[in-house]
């Protein structure tokens, strides 16, 4: 041996190299470790090249075992298999990411929906080095998705079917969307009402400004809920009940949600029955209990005096025995309109009990109640019912004070009236028995006339006959 040449090469750097690259390849799995996205790295088409703990767990397999394994070791269906496959062959081929759902079982039998994304690293020379793959498990994403999308339609069918009106509007009131009840209830078709202002559209003039007001309480946060009346298309008012709030809109700014619920109808027998519970039935006047609730509205100094009209109508039961309670009715209500049409405006008239009205004159001193009296009489002396006379005791009395109640008012108009009575009830009952008599007398005179008539021609008859005078006689 002659010598020995020795090569000394210091090779720390590398080795630190190597350390580092061993280190950041550890921080990257600790780091793939620890998402719970399904993360695999592929050297071709068919070999894992690295997964995470996430992948490993889905598959049902250790990490070592699966790398440098191809893909029918690891997707045991041989669907799966195959669909894998196809896209890794795409993105291998095409060199361009892929990102598709797809139904893959886990190691559990499980069936999941994972949304897989396919990206291909690429060299310098653009070849393919190796592709990373992610697995976001959607399941339950896909879940609520298709619960959302069922609600919407179920929803959007209440929307379209209710028989409330609906309208969906922005921030200003513009209207984004309306139902067929809103188009039946407004008289305008969803092409007239959609893009129009609500204010302008469907609010009568007289609430515009309210309208505007009720939109900035909304979009505030408060809820406006009322009734009021609306126009139709055609002039026609209706009366509506509304319901409005605040709603996100699909674009995420602040809308309302309007229902809206004609109560024409409601309304109309809401009405009829308020009148009805202040009206009588017959006459339609005024009854009892609206009366006593008007006698305590007035009862105040401005109204002083008051003066009460108490009437009768004398003769009423002999009418009715006479001829028949349908008559009677008709007198009644005779009477009625005579007492309405000679008192005022602010004058209350009511029917009080049977064949007894009041009536209720505020602001009036006894003199002007007289007058009125005597335009009472003179109506009935003029009226014409039936060959009937219309005969009405009368008593009145004034209230000029709160002291003085109600009751010594009606007890001083009920003692005159009495009196008055008392007066006029014979000779009105007089007049009523001549006038029956009277037509009595005219129809017995028809029946003597007639009955002469038949039996002269039943003698011709049985003399033509030939019969004897017994037989005439029965005939």
């Amino acid at each position: 041996v002659t010598g020995i040449v020795e090569f000394v090469r210091d090779i720390t750097d590398r080795l630190e190299a190597e350390r580092e690259l061993k280190e950041a390849k550890d921080e990257q799995q600790l780091l793939l470790d620890n998402i719970d996205v399904q993360v695999w790295l592929l050297e071709d088409e068919r070999t894992y090249r690295r997964v995470n703990d996430a992948f490993a767990e889905f598959v049902g397999m250790d990490k070592k075992d699966i790398l440098n394994s191809e893909v029918y070791e690891v997707r045991k269906v041989r669907r799966s298999q195959q669909r894998c496959l196809q896209g890794n062959k795409k993105v291998f081929a095409e060199k361009e990411e892929i990102k598709r759902e797809e139904k893959v079982l886990n190691s559990s039998g499980e069936e999941r929906v994972l949304l897989i994304t396919k990206t291909p690293i690429l060299s310098d020379s653009g070849e393919v080095e190796y592709v990373i793959c992610t697995g976001k498990d959607i399941t339950e994403l896909k879940k609520t998705q298709e619960n959302l999308k069922v609600r919407e339609e179920q929803y959007r069918k209440i929307f379209e079917t209710a028989p409330v009106g609906i309208i969906l509007e922005d921030s200003e009131g513009n209207i984004l969307e309306v139902n067929e009840s809103t188009c039946e209830i407004t008289g305008y078709s969803e092409e007239e009402l959609v893009g129009s202002n609500v204010v302008k559209t469907v609010t009568p003039p007289e609430y515009r400004e309210e309208a505007k007001e009720n939109i900035e309480k909304i979009i505030a946060g408060e809820d406006v809920n009322y009734t009021g009346i609306g126009h139709r298309k055609n002039g026609d008012e209706y009366h509506v009940s509304l319901n409005e709030t605040r709603v996100t809109l699909p674009s995420g700014e602040k809308g309302i949600l309007s229902t809206q619920l004609d109560i024409t109808e409601l309304k109309e027998k809401e009405e009829k029955l308020k009148y009805l519970g202040y009206h009588d039935s017959l006459t339609d006047l005024y009854n009892r209990t609206f009366m006593e609730a008007e006698m305590e509205r007035l009862n105040t100094e401005r109204q002083y005096p008051i003066s009460l009209i108490y009437c009768d109508i004398n003769g009423l039961k002999i009418v009715n025995d006479t001829y028949g309670h349908e008559v009677g009715d008709e007198l009644l209500i005779k009477t009625a309109e005579i007492l309405q049409k000679v008192t005022r405006d602010e004058d209350l008239v009511a029917r009080w009990a049977g064949d007894e009205f009041v009536i209720l004159l505020p602001q009036t001193d006894r003199e002007t109640a007289e007058e009125v009296i005597e335009r009472i009489e003179s109506a009935c002396k003029g009226a014409e019912f039936k060959d009937i006379p219309i005969n009405l005791g009368i008593g009145s009395a004034v209230k000029k004070k709160e002291e003085t109640s109600y009751e010594t008012v009606f007890n001083r108009a009920d003692e005159r009236m009495y009196k008055d009575k008392l007066t006029k009830s014979r000779s009105a009952e007089n007049k009523l028995v001549k006038n029956m008599l009277a037509t009595l007398e005219a129809k017995s005179a028809e029946t003597r006339e007639h009955s002469m008539r038949m039996t002269e021609l039943a003698h011709k008859l049985g003399n033509e006959a030939g019969l004897n005078s017994e037989q005439v006689n029965d005939l």
